[in-house]
């Protein structure tokens, strides 16, 4: 089989963990596989990603941008059809037999407007859904547009994964289309299984600093329960609310006490120095209120780290409290402390023992090649159907093409009117 991918990123983030996975056995057992990078910015000189990669570049990107003039009052998803549409001519050339892409980011929108091959999305967490999560102060009615769209051309895929329950059922709700659980391959290197003595004072917290990362839970957290046990916060700051405003800041003035203290900022580190503080660390903590999945989680409990998760993390469903790790409630500050209270409570033996159980949970159902013979299945079976396409969605596409909406304003439409019209395009 040709296989295309278009992602976002091949190096340092979630979606880069779960591909360079996943790619990695389907191109052993024989598949032609390309990726399209949908980011002409990063430098990718030194990657290790399997797969042919091209990326697009600032012209490809130019090209799309010029092409979506329709959507010149809402630059950020005019931006992101813009990227979608400059991997997509670049894999127009590739002769794919089956394309997957991610819902982040709307690298999807070309794919499904104008669908050539069948086309599977994989739910990692769009553009949409990061926005409701991040509580912004601005930007509402591009939001919504930016929704529906999810909503209305996602249900344009031939084929739907979700890696967790939870995000499995959030899309269930808004979609005619079914999505199906996966859950991820991974094949981490092997661990160092000589017992390590802790001393249960100092966890860490990989992930960037950002609302719905549980930054703010988390100084909430330690704001009521100063004496719980503290942690390093690895990872890039972020903004809060809005671009021009740092999370780190807002903390800072917001928990005086607690930044610095209770949780130790350390910024971003190399993906060595992540590893090395996960593997020292007397616990990691996934305070995440929301997310499709964790990597984090996966990581440390291959490592036989104990891990404290959050059910608000998607990975949180392969967590057994007090067999596997520590489970609390999301956004529930008396379940993290009683988590805490728990952990603190058991005897080296006992996390020992907790710790082996994690590894070898995470080593039966993700270190597992039923996985990768399942994906290459359905794509196998996408390829002998016929590849449905949607002419009312071609039209709306077109149509953002052809005429600047600042043209809309010059015809003296109420604002309902414009809104209204926009609403008609894009939701069920």
């Amino acid at each position: 089989m040709k296989i295309t991918y278009i992602l976002p990123e091949i190096t340092g983030g979630g979606i880069a963990t779960y591909y360079k996975n996943l790619i990695t056995p389907i191109v052993d057992t024989g598949n032609s596989v390309n990726i399209v990078l949908g980011d002409y910015k990063s430098d990718i000189s030194n990657h290790d990603f399997p797969g042919n990669i091209l990326q697009i570049t600032e012209n490809d990107y130019q090209e799309g941008w010029r092409k979506y003039i329709g959507l010149d009052i809402f630059p950020n998803i005019r931006h992101k059809c813009a990227l979608s549409y400059a991997c997509y001519k670049k894999a127009e050339k590739l002769n794919s037999d089956i394309i997957e892409i991610t819902d982040y980011n709307l690298l999807f929108y070309s794919f499904l407007t104008n669908k050539i091959v069948p086309v599977v999305i994989r739910l990692a967490g769009s553009s949409g859904q990061l926005e409701l999560h991040e509580h912004r102060d601005s930007d509402h009615i591009e939001n919504i547009l930016l929704l529906g769209i999810e909503r209305y051309l996602i249900n344009e895929a031939d084929y739907i994964i979700g890696l967790s329950k939870l995000n499995i059922d959030y899309w269930n709700k808004l979609l005619s289309k079914k999505s199906f659980l996966h859950l991820p391959y991974l094949n981490y290197p092997n661990i160092d299984a000589t017992d390590k003595k802790t001393e249960k004072c100092r966890g860490v917290v990989v992930g960037r600093l950002q609302l719905w990362k549980g930054a703010v839970f988390l100084c909430e957290f330690y704001k009521k329960y100063p004496s719980a046990p503290k942690v390093d916060w690895i990872g890039g700051d972020n903004y809060y609310k809005d671009h021009s405003k740092s999370m780190l800041s807002h903390l800072k003035k917001q928990y005086p006490d607690i930044i610095d203290n209770h949780i130790n900022f350390k910024g971003r580190l190399s993906y060595e120095e992540t590893q090395k503080a996960i593997e020292n660390a007397d616990f990691v903590l996934i305070p995440s209120t929301w997310d499709t999945f964790n990597f984090v989680i996966t990581e440390a409990m291959w490592k036989e780290k104990v891990v404290i998760v959050s059910t608000g993390a998607g990975a949180s469903e392969l967590v057994q409290n007090d067999i596997n790790g520590f489970v609390y409630k999301n956004n529930d500050l008396n379940s993290l402390m009683d988590a805490f209270n728990s952990y603190l409570k058991k005897t080296d033996h006992q996390l020992s023992d907790i710790a082996k159980n994690a590894h070898i949970s995470i080593k039966n159902l993700l270190n597992n090649g039923q996985l990768i013979t399942d994906r290459i299945s359905v794509y196998k079976n996408l390829i002998n159907q016929p590849v449905s396409k949607n002419h009312e969605i071609q039209f709306i596409d077109n149509s953002l093409q052809a005429v600047s909406t600042k043209e809309i304003f010059k015809r003296k439409l109420s604002i309902r009117e414009i809104f209204q019209l926009i609403l008609n395009k894009f939701s069920k």
